[in-house]
C-alpha cells in the first residue's frame, strides 16, 4: 500500500506548524495520520515537501523537515528505505514529472521526481486464491431502474458477471448483474480492484455501507462481542474501563464499550486489571458493541480485523481483533 504526506516547506502541514501543533502536541493531525496509516498496513510512503519556491529551494529547510518528521515515522514503524522524501514546487512545476530545472534546486537535489517515486513502489501481494471478500464502502441505488450497486475494494478472491454473492449481515444471496472497475465496464474483477457491483435478485435495503460481499459458501462472521489487542496512542486523558468509544472497522462505525481487560495468556478477565489505560500502553480488551458487525480475526483477514477506537474526534487506540467471543 502507498500513502503520501504533503508537507509545506515554509513550516506548516496543512494549517498546522510542523514545529508546534502538527508534531509536538497531542492534537497534531500529522502524528495521528502517520500512526493510522501504519496501522492500516501501509509500508511505503512519500513525503512530498511542497512550496519549496517560497523558501528559495533551501536545502537546509528540507533537511530539517526530513530529520524531524523522519524520527517520528521511524517510531511509527516505517523503515527508511520505504520512505521517499520529495521536495517540489507545484506553482513552478519543479520536480513533479521531470528533474528540477531551477539552478537553486538542481544544484543539490539528485533524487527522483514525484512521478518516478510513485512508479518505483512495489505493488502489494493480492489474495486472488482466497474466497471472495469485499467490504462495502458505498451503495448506489437507482429507483427508476430498480437496481442497487455495492462499491468497494476487492480484498480477496474474484468476481465475474453472473456470479452468486452473499450479502452480509442480511444473509441474502444475489447475482452480479454487471461490474465496473475504475468507472469502466468489465466482466471480471480481482483482489485489489476498486469496483461497483450491480446486483439483482436482492432487496436493495439490505445492501448497506459497512456490509460485506462474500462467497455463499464462505460467509463472514457477524458478531458484537470481541477480544481486541490495542495500542493506546498519545492520549492526554486515560481510557477508563467501562467507558463508551467509537469503534471503527473497515467501513463501519459503531458504539463500543470496554467492560474489562483480559489476561493475554488465558483470555479471561484479569483479576488485577487496572481501571484505565494510558498513553503507549498495550492491552487485550473485551469490547461489546451496540449492534452486530461483519468482522473476522486479524490472522484470517487483515481487512476485517483492524480496528480503531476514537473519542471526541480523536483516534485514541489502534488494534486488531484476536478473538470473536460471540
Amino acid at each position: 500500500m502507498v500513502y503520501a504526506i504533503y508537507m509545506h516547506s515554509e513550516g506548516t502541514l496543512g494549517k498546522e506548524k510542523i514545529n508546534s501543533a502538527g508534531m509536538d502536541t497531542m492534537k497534531g493531525q500529522t502524528r495521528e495520520h502517520a500512526q493510522l496509516i501504519r496501522s492500516f498496513g501501509v509500508e511505503q510512503i512519500i513525503v512530498a515537501v511542497c512550496k519549496m519556491d517560497i523558501i528559495g529551494y533551501s536545502k537546509d529547510r528540507f533537511e530539517f523537515i526530513k530529520q524531524q518528521l523522519g524520527t517520528f515515522l521511524r517510531l511509527c514503524g516505517f523503515k527508511d528505505p520505504c520512505v521517499f522524501w520529495i521536495p517540489l514546487s507545484v506553482m513552478e512545476n519543479q520536480n513533479l514529472v521531470a528533474a528540477p530545472s531551477d539552478a537553486r534546486f538542481s544544484s543539490w537535489y539528485r533524487g527522483p521526481n514525484l512521478l518516478d517515486a510513485i512508479d518505483s513502489f512495489q505493488p502489494p501481494s493480492r489474495d486472488f486464491s482466497k474466497p471472495l471478500l469485499m467490504p462495502i464502502c458505498d451503495v448506489i441505488k437507482s429507483a427508476s431502474l430498480g437496481q442497487v450497486s455495492a462499491c468497494g475494494k476487492l480484498e480477496a478472491g474474484a468476481l465475474r458477471t453472473g456470479f452468486k454473492v452473499l450479502v452480509m449481515p442480511s444473509g441474502e444471496v444475489g447475482t452480479v448483474r454487471s461490474l465496473e472497475r475504475d468507472s469502466q465496464a468489465c466482466s471480471i474483477a480481482r483482489a485489489g480492484d476498486n469496483v461497483a457491483v450491480s446486483l439483482q435478485g436482492i432487496d436493495g435495503s439490505n445492501v448497506m455501507a459497512g456490509g460485506v460481499l462474500c462467497h455463499p459458501d464462505f460467509p463472514i462472521f457477524v458478531a458484537k462481542h470481541l477480544e481486541v489487542k490495542v495500542l493506546i496512542l498519545d492520549v492526554t486523558t486515560p481510557i477508563l474501563v467501562g467507558s463508551q468509544l467509537e469503534f471503527h472497522i473497515h467501513h463501519l462505525k459503531e458504539v463500543a464499550k470496554i467492560p474489562s481487560l483480559l489476561d493475554p495468556k488465558t483470555g479471561k478477565v484479569a483479576k488485577k486489571a487496572p481501571r484505565c489505560l494510558t498513553a503507549k500502553q498495550s492491552a487485550v480488551v473485551e469490547v461489546v458493541l451496540q449492534g452486530p458487525i461483519c468482522v473476522d480475526e486479524f490472522s484470517s483477514s487483515r481487512a476485517l480485523g483492524r480496528v480503531f477506537l476514537r473519542a471526541l474526534g480523536r483516534t485514541v487506540a489502534v488494534g486488531t481483533v484476536t478473538r470473536i467471543i460471540e
